[in-house]
């Protein structure tokens, strides 16, 4: 995954430099997503997920942006209740997530609005299983990179994307951002 990620990156580097300036500032939105736990007895259901996005677009680069995400969970998930872990430590499951990330986006064709995105950072996700004993928690920071498309709707953006937040925990989602 790495390697690919690494490679469409790559390939996007000369696209974006002959694309004429675009807006540069601050942008923020909401995301909203699936997180996905591949560790066994996690994905009966997966959580959904939602919070802040606040980024800065560079004058000068205007393809490059710094971005921190926040989520926590507003629809729990669910244990496999097929093995032992769901009936020890309750049935239902829990994260908050937060990331720092490089990102680089370049449109698809000169001129259009919707654009390819490539990120890449550091984040980390806090998982949370509720047990009559207490709270079973997991807590990860880690490297952390993520692919997408977006269209630009004027001063807004609509993104859709896979990311990458640590072994076993991905994040698949929708932002909504605006540009100010």
């Amino acid at each position: 995954m790495k390697k690919i990620l690494a490679c469409l990156f790559l390939l996007s580097l000369p696209a974006g430099a002959a694309l004429a300036e675009e807006e540069t500032g601050w942008y923020a939105g909401l995301t909203a997503g699936f997180v996905t736990v591949q560790a066994g007895g996690f994905s009966s259901s997966d959580p959904v997920n939602y919070g802040p996005v606040v980024g800065y677009r560079f004058a000068g680069y205007p393809h490059w942006s710094i971005e921190g995400v926040l989520t926590a969970t507003v629809t729990k998930g669910e244990l496999n209740k097929n093995i032992g872990f769901a009936n020890d430590y309750g049935d239902k499951w829990s994260t908050r997530t937060y990331a720092v990330y490089g990102v680089f986006r370049t449109p698809f064709r000169d001129g259009g609005d919707a654009y390819f995105k490539v990120r890449a950072g550091f984040a980390g996700d806090d998982i949370n299983v509720a047990t009559e004993a207490g709270d079973l928690n997991d807590e990860r920071t880690s490297l952390s990179a993520g692919i997408g498309v977006g269209w630009n709707i004027g001063k807004f953006a609509l993104e859709v994307d896979y990311t990458y937040l640590e072994e076993d925990v991905d994040f698949v989602g929708m932002t909504l951002l605006r540009r100010f």
